[in-house]
């Protein structure tokens, strides 16, 4: 894995990849907040992960029995990692962590990922049984 702490542009700009999966996906609500970044492509994150539908956007957490989660992979710079660090709660709804990524170059690298909380709070929650929110929205319309 690679340490994207220690990624930067060629102009000596502090980038990090960041793994995202919901409302943040391109073409959809919250997109705006990460489009000044850099697409690097569709990936995955491979564990045990179940997601939740939270009405408007859904929630990734660790489960027994779980399986990859489908998303985009961006380089961003600080800036954006600080606004998506608001958008997500970060400590307080979500916890922004580090896990490894599957990215379209066919390799794995070290990227962010926000993770819900207190999935305690969500019971009645739907699970998205495939892990892949783009998907779960096109079959729901």
């Amino acid at each position: 894995m690679n340490d994207n702490d220690n990624n930067t542009t060629e102009q000596g700009t502090p980038r990090h990849l960041v793994f995202v999966y919901g409302s943040l996906l391109s073409g959809l609500g919250n997109h705006d907040q990460i489009s000044d970044g850099e697409l690097v492509g569709t990936g995955t994150i491979d564990g045990e992960y179940k997601m939740i539908n939270l009405g408007a956007f859904p929630a990734v957490y660790r489960a027994a029995g779980g399986g990859p989660v489908v998303g985009e992979v961006y380089a961003v710079s600080d800036a954006t990692l600080r606004r998506l660090d608001r958008l997500e709660g970060n400590g307080r709804f979500y916890t922004r962590e580090q896990v490894a990524a599957n990215v379209p170059t066919g390799t794995t690298a070290t990227v962010w990922v926000y993770l819900i909380n207190n999935n305690r709070h969500f019971a009645d929650a739907s699970r998205v049984d495939n892990n892949d929110w783009r998907t779960d929205r096109c079959v729901r319309s």
